[in-house]
């Protein structure tokens, strides 16, 4: 039943335009039209409109091709045992088709889009892996074109099928309770990452592009919003993907919008040096003023030097700096690193030097007595001591 479905002249017709048309197409362009209608001028096969029709020739025999795989599949079922309705041909040849269209329409779609926000410059040009060409608010028509297109390709595989939608409706309900309990709870998660999907491109929160750090530390540039997940470039080229319904529900910093940078850096000195610190602080104002251009001096953000704390081991001076250049890029990290030399030119300006951590251990002399014999020691503060009491 199988060798009376398939006919060899037609399976080859349909072979070779589906996958020898391109070929041929590219033959005739160089070796016919470019030497004699562009002997002047010949245009490369990649760039001419030739190579457009004989793709769509190409796709139209590779789903010839398919739909022919499908019926020679129905007739493998129904010699096994395993018959089918009789529309069922008609199904998958109407499927296939309609499934090529409607990525076909998409295509154009999004051309037409391409054109449309290029020819607006009001738009922001932040583009997507998926859909680089387009805005973050084109890709978001995008999308929803794509639903609206994939509503209506089902409608017409339904109508040209003879399918009822009625009847369809009435089966499903049929079958509903617990088969549609367990559906539902299936595509709740993806459900759930859809829209949250879409509510990131809304909200614009952030576009592919920019650089977010996220609550837990995780500090990457963005590289697509997709449907389900986000996908995070991170500082050490490893590509994360975080579903959309976890990265909505967390705190975001969007470090590409922050127009200005703070530099914070926590000073240890010596005590022996404690008559210096006043020196020193104005010492390090002037030399972060001469080292940091970009330093905001105009009252907005504040610019702080002040002696902090008195430790143990140390005095501490705090050095608190906002300059006008956006964190976590190149510019930030050279002016960070003009602010440690700032800060290390006015210590030994002064004559001074960094205190180093140190562990400071308190001792203290007790009288033991162990079998009756008295024994005087030094042990550390807060360790298990012998039986006896300190002395002074």
């Amino acid at each position: 039943k199988i060798i009376e479905v398939v006919d060899p002249v037609d399976l080859g017709i349909i072979l070779t335009i589906g996958f020898g048309t391109a070929t041929i197409a590219k033959w005739w362009n160089d070796k016919v039209i470019n030497k004699t209608l562009r002997r002047n001028s010949p245009k490369q096969f990649s760039e001419s409109k030739l190579k457009f029709f004989s793709e769509l020739v190409c796709q139209l025999g590779q789903c010839s091709f398919l739909a022919y795989l499908g019926e020679i599949l129905l007739s493998f079922l129904d010699v096994v045992g395993l018959p089918l309705p009789r529309s069922a041909p008609r199904f998958i040849t109407v499927l296939t088709y309609a499934v090529w269209g409607a990525g076909r329409v998409s295509a154009f779609k999004t051309s037409v889009l391409t054109r449309i926000f290029q020819t607006h410059s009001s738009f922001p040009k932040h583009g997507s892996k998926v859909l680089p060409s387009l805005p973050i608010t084109g890709v978001l028509f995008s999308r929803v074109l794509d639903i609206i297109i994939f509503l209506l390709t089902s409608i017409i595989v339904m109508d040209l099928c003879n399918v009822k939608v009625g009847v369809v409706f009435k089966s499903l309900l049929s079958v509903a309770g617990f088969s549609s309990l367990i559906i539902g709870l299936s595509l709740r998660d993806p459900a759930t990452q859809i829209i949250e999907g879409t509510s990131l491109l809304l909200l614009d929160r952030f576009r592919p592009g920019d650089k977010i750090k996220l609550a837990d530390g995780t500090v990457g540039r963005v590289d697509n919003i997709g449907w389900l997940d986000t996908t995070l470039a991170c500082t050490d080229d490893i590509h994360v993907r975080i579903p959309n319904s976890e990265i909505a529900s967390k705190r975001i910093s969007n470090v590409s919008r922050a127009k200005r940078s703070q530099v914070k850096q926590k000073i240890r000195l010596r005590y022996d040096d404690i008559d210096k610190i006043p020196k020193l602080v104005d010492d390090i104002k002037e030399e972060v003023k001469a080292a940091c251009p970009k330093l905001v001096l105009d009252g907005s953000r504040p610019f702080r030097v002040h002696w902090r704390s008195m430790a143990d081991d140390h005095v501490s001076v705090v050095l608190d700096t906002h300059h006008d250049i956006p964190p976590m890029t190149q510019l930030f990290y050279d002016n960070q690193e003009r602010v440690m030399i700032a800060i290390a030119t006015a210590v030994k300006k002064n004559r001074m030097k960094f205190a180093l951590p140190a562990k400071i251990s308190y001792r203290e002399k007790f009288v033991a007595t162990r079998n009756g014999d008295e024994r005087e020691g030094e042990q550390a503060k807060g360790e298990e001591r012998l039986e006896g009491l300190p002395v002074d």
